[in-house]
């Protein structure tokens, strides 16, 4: 009887006393985190189809000759507001290199990000091929 008693001490010690809206609910606020390769990821899926977005505005510079790669370096924020840009890596030719920025200046917003990433904005380098 006593180890009875006892028992149902303890247990009532480890429930704790505060009644259900007192009472932790652990495991329900904790923030989840992502590994590297999880937001790798998340983020790749996502710049393709800010990428996509963008390439829909470009268009080949008029009276510009031959091929050219630019890479642009944008940033942009959680809910889809390309909040920066700028030239990462010229091609070389100053016509591409404009095009490429007037197509994300057309672009407006892009899609927003994951709800699994939660930084305020994340920074892309987009390569955009003129042909």
């Amino acid at each position: 009887q006593q180890r009875q008693a006892s028992a149902a001490s303890q247990a009532q010690k480890a429930a704790g006393s505060g009644g259900t809206q007192q009472a932790g609910t652990s495991g329900s606020s904790t923030v989840k985190t992502l590994g590297r390769a999880q937001e790798a990821q998340l983020m790749s899926v996502w710049g393709a189809r800010i990428r996509s977005r963008i390439e829909r505005q470009k268009r080949f510079p008029r009276g510009a000759r031959g091929s050219g790669r630019v890479v642009v370096r944008i940033t942009v924020t959680r809910d889809g507001r390309i909040s920066g840009a700028g030239i990462a890596r010229s091609s070389g030719n100053p016509a591409f290199d404009q095009a490429a920025m007037t197509a994300i200046s057309r672009t407006g917003r892009v899609p927003a990000a994951p709800d699994e990433l939660t930084q305020a904005s994340y920074a892309f380098n987009l390569p955009m091929d003129f042909k």
